[in-house]
């Protein structure tokens, strides 16, 4: 009975504390941001252009999480035309492009597919803006794996925060 006991108040202190972990925000000063890592992807470093990098460690899918400071309102489309240009320019073709909600944030969503030695990529791109930062969260999947790590991107999109405000 003890023993039951035992087993029952560690499943329960497991329980309570899962979510203080799974809530654990990683952060970037240079933006003065924070995201959470989904369960299941490790930071991935190496990236100087992203404020965070994720990869999911038995796939190898990547979540990005690229910004940059706007002067002016008119810059962020730049940016975001720039970033697409350089995915066609590698030959990536456009399959989809739409208006789009994530959680509370709204913007554009866009998806490329690519193929290579036999792998089929897909990237999803969701572009929006925060204050005067431009931000791409980029998903980075083979074709076959894209939906079952789609809950994850848009968890990445959802819990960006600045950290300041």
């Amino acid at each position: 009975m003890k023993t039951l006991r035992l087993f029952a108040a560690l499943l329960l202190t497991a329980a309570l504390a899962a979510p203080a972990f799974a809530q654990t925000p990683v952060t970037n000063a240079q933006f003065s941001a924070a995201v959470e890592r989904p369960a299941g992807w490790v930071d991935a470093p190496g990236n100087d252009r992203a404020a965070f990098n994720f990869r999911h460690e038995e796939s190898s899918s990547q979540i990005e999480v690229i910004a940059t400071q706007l002067l002016t309102a008119e810059v962020a489309e730049i940016f975001f035309d720039t970033f697409h240009e350089s995915l066609r320019s590698a030959n990536f073709a456009q399959l989809a492009q739409a208006d789009a909600s994530v959680g509370e944030r709204d913007g554009l969503q866009t998806t490329y597919g690519f193929e290579h030695a036999g792998i089929s990529l897909n990237v999803t791109i969701f572009q929006f803006v925060i204050g005067n930062t431009a931000w791409v969260v980029v998903s980075y999947a083979q074709q076959d794996l894209a939906d079952s790590f789609r809950n994850d991107f848009e968890s990445v999109v959802s819990s960006l925060r600045l950290t300041n405000n």
